[in-house]
């Protein structure tokens, strides 16, 4: 786990390198993740060590560099993993490729919107949901 943790804090810091920023806006910016990170264990020592939280971190770290990367492939590759580790982030999906569609174009903001949807396809739906399409909402219930 702490692998993917340093993966994506290394991905969100090697994009962060790349943007005209001041040296103390990329410290500040470079060290938000660690000490959010920090805290957190420092408040529940359990959470690191018996559950999955660095991954699904790791996940969005990888998201917010791929949004400062502006690749549309790693853009739909991150957001399909937030979405797997958290169904709830499908809420700020439509927001996400707003803002896509306003900085970037729509012409982008399709493309991964696209990616987005092949990758659900691929890695959820195809796999577990098409055998028991009743396995979302018995999930659902249990949660």
């Amino acid at each position: 786990m702490i692998l993917l943790l340093l993966l994506g804090f290394g991905a969100y810091q090697w994009q962060l390198a790349r943007q005209p920023i001041s040296w103390l806006e990329f410290g500040l910016k470079a060290m938000l993740p660690t000490y959010l990170v920090v805290r957190l264990i420092q408040s529940n020592p359990d959470i690191y060590t018996l559950t999955c939280e660095p991954t699904i971190i790791c996940y969005y770290c990888l998201l917010a560099a791929s949004v400062l990367g502006r690749s549309a492939l790693l853009q739909a590759t991150a957001l399909v993993l937030c979405l797997l580790s958290r169904y709830s982030v499908v809420f700020w999906v439509p927001f996400f490729l707003w803002v896509l569609w306003r900085e970037v174009g729509p012409k982008h903001a399709l493309v991964v919107t696209g990616l987005t949807g092949i990758g659900v396809l691929g890695l959820y739906v195809m796999p577990f949901l098409s055998h028991d399409w009743t396995i979302f909402t018995h999930a659902l219930s249990e949660y």
